[in-house]
């Protein structure tokens, strides 16, 4: 046996072996191409063609009283198709389409046709994708939303080898996607006429300019105003000023309060101190063990200690009732009671420090309430500011581009048409009848094709990690043992016993 023979009949030995695998894997693969052929959404192309002619250009009469002659001498460049593209794919264009088309009601709305459930599920989806920053929320008007889906949907290339150029839409329904690219053609067109001609690109440049012009004015009128309304400066530094302001505060309110919080726990201390000496009596011999602030209060307190001293010393040598120690005892009473007045005296000033200083707390907080609002309203003002800003910067640019654009075409009035290309459509779209994808014809034989080639490349894979012997010749070859007989497998004998 020769090596293709040996191939053939590998071949074969998988095939059967493997067959009702390739079977399953092959109708598994044709099953789902079916499924997409016949339950994905249908999507159509619908197309239309825009002819570039040649330019002309008036010649010069070759005598006096001779009219000019018009003549087709220049085909049309590369460069001007391009520039026909441009003009199909630019954003003002698409934006007069999309307002003819809601003007004229052409486009149905989809969430009208859409279910209850239907508009629930994507409204929740759509929250959880900007929830999680997949998309953007965006609140765009309907115009909005058409024009962005136009310049997704919208394709213009050049037709290989000629000046035609193909617009080409991919759409759910046919019809309107017909419209779309024939609204497309017909605003083609007309702007195309506005843009070139030299009757109106001027007035059409000036009406930008002056339009541009009347913005720009309106939002530094606005700046103005939120200026001389917040009555701040454009000065970076004024947030970074508010900002040193308020952690100043902050830290002299910490300073405050710690300091206020000493003083009621010291208040909160000299009046037990003094309710408990004034519920002794004047009995009470035990000195008053606290550090006074009050330099007079110290010093009573220290001649307070020194008559206890004496009076203990009195009474180890005299009677109770000796003139010595009666004499003590009253200086004592009278030192205590000197002291009692002088601590309520300390009491009271330290509860008017304590209010004035509770004052100046609630006013210190009152003042960081009041910077730190005025801190966001500036930030915020800020944010508005820059906003402006940007929108003033991004106008002069537009302005400019319209103002060179005014002045270029005063200059090249004249000679603009000479350099004009003609275009003119020649084939209108048209729904089609057949959805561009999914092909049935197509899909279903390639579904087929690449299920039978994925069933017979997994089947060899298994075969590869399959160490089982299949045939006695495999059975001699690996083991070297001489095979008298072989008994095939019944699979179906097998489940029965």
């Amino acid at each position: 046996m020769n090596k293709s023979e040996d191939y053939l009949r590998q071949f074969f030995i998988i095939l059967f072996a493997h067959k009702r695998f390739m079977l399953w894997v092959g109708t598994a693969f044709t099953l789902a191409a079916v499924a997409v052929a016949y339950l994905f959404p249908p999507v159509y192309e619908v197309s239309g063609l825009i002819l570039v002619k040649s330019k002309k250009i008036e010649l010069p009469p070759e005598h006096p009283g001779e009219r000019a002659n018009s003549r087709s001498v220049l085909p049309p460049s590369r460069e001007d198709v391009l520039s026909e593209i441009r003009i199909v794919r630019s954003r003002e264009l698409i934006n007069r389409t999309a307002q003819d088309l809601i003007a004229k009601n052409a486009i149905p709305d989809e969430e009208q046709n859409d279910s209850a459930f239907k508009v629930w599920i994507k409204s929740h989806a759509k929250q959880a994708l900007v929830g999680l920053g997949l998309l953007q929320d965006l609140n765009l008007s309907p115009t909005e939303k058409l024009v962005r889906s136009i310049e997704e949907d919208l394709e213009a290339i050049v037709v290989p080898g000629s000046n035609v150029i193909e617009l080409r839409l991919m759409s759910a329904d046919p019809k309107v996607g017909a419209t779309i690219i024939n609204t497309v053609m017909e605003q083609y067109l007309r702007y195309r006429l506005m843009i070139f001609s030299s009757q109106s690109s001027e007035e059409v440049f000036a009406g930008h300019y002056d339009r541009y012009m009347a913005q720009i004015q309106a939002l530094e009128q606005q700046k103005v105003n939120l200026l001389r309304q917040h009555s701040i400066t454009v000065s970076d530094s004024t947030g970074e000023n508010q900002t040193l302001m308020i952690n100043a505060i902050v830290a002299e309110l910490q300073v405050l309060e710690d300091d206020m919080y000493r003083q009621e726990r010291t208040l909160e201390f000299l009046g037990g101190l003094a309710a408990r000496y004034n519920a002794q009596g004047n009995g009470n011999m035990e000195p008053i063990s606290y550090s006074f602030s009050n330099p007079e209060l110290n010093a009573f307190n220290q001649n307070l200690n020194e008559l206890l001293f004496s009076y203990t010393q009195a009474m180890k040598n005299y009677k109770r009732s000796s003139p010595v120690v009666l004499q003590l005892q009253k200086q004592i009473v009278e030192t205590r009671r000197n002291i009692l007045v002088l601590i309520n005296n300390d009491i009271a000033t330290r509860q008017n420090d304590l209010a004035t200083q509770r004052t100046l707390v609630q006013r210190k907080r009152e003042q960081l309430e009041e910077l730190r609002t005025s801190n966001i309203e500036l930030a915020a003002t800020k944010m508005e500011l820059d906003r402006i800003e940007e929108a003033i910067r991004l106008y002069r640019q537009n302005l400019e581009t319209f103002f060179t654009a005014r002045e270029d075409s005063k200059i090249e009035k004249e000679s603009e048409l000479a350099r004009m290309a003609n275009v003119q459509v020649f084939n209108w779209a048209t729904p089609p009848d057949r959805p561009a994808f999914p092909n049935k014809m197509l899909v279903i034989p390639l579904g087929v094709i690449t299920g039978l080639v994925l069933a017979f490349s997994l089947a060899c894979i298994r075969e590869i990690f399959d160490h089982t012997f299949k045939t006695p010749e495999q059975v001699e070859r690996y083991l070297g043992l001489p095979v008298i007989g072989s008994i095939p497998e019944n699979k179906r004998l097998a489940r029965e016993v």
